[in-house]
């Protein structure tokens, strides 16, 4: 099954990166970095990319 899958899928995807957080924006967001590096090193195309800062409450 998993074979199948991966025969039809498609190699590259859209997608986009989103960090919400109370202490990190897209400057310090360390993993969200990494992400866009993973996403970029295998072909997938990043629509978006947003940080939302929390308040804490």
């Amino acid at each position: 099954m998993l074979k199948k899958h991966r025969k039809v899928s498609p190699k590259e995807v859209n997608c986009a990166v989103l960090t919400v957080s109370d202490t990190r924006n897209e400057e310090t967001d360390k993993s969200g970095r990494k992400m866009k590096d993973l996403l970029a090193e295998s072909n997938h195309q990043i629509n978006s990319t947003t940080s939302s800062l929390m308040k804490k409450i």
